[in-house]
């Protein structure tokens, strides 16, 4: 089941990036500090992840791809709610060409193999992953991507397990075969620890937009993977919401984002 998955490969995680944190340079936490990675950890892995794998569940895994490939957007304009970066019009209109891009995938997910309900959850989660990225910006530039990732995931953990508890009792492990212990086990170090690592080490030296950008990546080779590996079916209309939406990524790259 998605909660006990989930629950193996975030301890697992965990407790990695607790060890790699032991050799991280380390600075007091003020008061202020850790209020906002309480906010994080909430954000950005328990309900990123309750959302997420619950979404995926239950949609394909091209339409998943494809809504959180609108990351680079939402951190964008969350960016210039919050005041971390002036956006352009050019990057708004990006981002308009993006929710519609998202419109048209979740419209013909129920012709894919998808569920609106999948990708709502997936778009919800999103939307936690961007927040995530936009508010543990100066946490990182101060504490290091390292200790933030450590310690926002223990936190997060910590809040999900009692979540995933009942599901976990009544599960029968023995059943599961080795390829599913296989797959939990590369999701945990290179899913979680690496992907989180490098994401945060990116937010640190280029900042959340940029750090966003290339998460786009992720759509194009998913529905590549999701087709060759999967089987899954891809609906034209998703192609048509798929181009929509790199273009409105194009326009967001394209555009210049400056601090406030």
């Amino acid at each position: 089941p998605p909660l006990v998955f989930n629950t193996f490969r975030l301890v697992g995680a965990t407790l990695l990036l607790l060890g790699f944190a032991r050799f991280a340079a380390k600075l007091p936490w003020t008061g202020r500090d850790l209020i906002r990675l309480l906010s994080v950890s909430l954000v950005g892995h328990t309900a990123y992840q309750l959302l997420v794998i619950d979404g995926i569940d239950v949609t394909s895994a091209s339409n998943a791809a494809l809504l959180l490939g609108m990351t680079p957007v939402a951190v964008g304009a969350m960016g210039a709610v919050s005041r971390v970066e002036n956006v352009s019009p050019r990057a708004w209109a990006g981002i308009a060409l993006t929710l519609l891009g998202g419109y048209l995938v979740m419209g013909s997910s129920n012709n894919g193999g998808g569920s609106l309900k999948g990708d709502l959850l997936v778009l919800a989660a999103t939307l936690c992953w961007s927040a995530y990225t936009v508010a543990g910006k100066s946490l990182v530039e101060k504490h290091g991507a390292v200790r933030v990732t450590a310690y926002s995931m223990l936190i997060g953990t910590l809040f999900f397990l009692p979540v995933s508890l009942p599901t976990f009792m009544k599960s029968s492990l023995q059943s599961a075969p080795w390829t599913a212990w296989a797959g939990t086990a590369f999701s945990s170090v290179f899913a979680l620890v690496f992907a989180y690592l490098f994401w945060f080490f990116g937010v640190q030296r280029v900042g959340p937009t940029r750090t966003a950008i290339y998460s786009n990546l992720t759509p194009a080779l998913a529905m590549f993977v999701s087709w060759l590996f999967l089987g899954e079916y891809i609906h034209p209309l998703q192609l048509v919401g798929a181009a929509v939406i790199f273009l409105g990524v194009h326009l967001v790259r394209g555009s210049r984002a400056t601090r406030s």
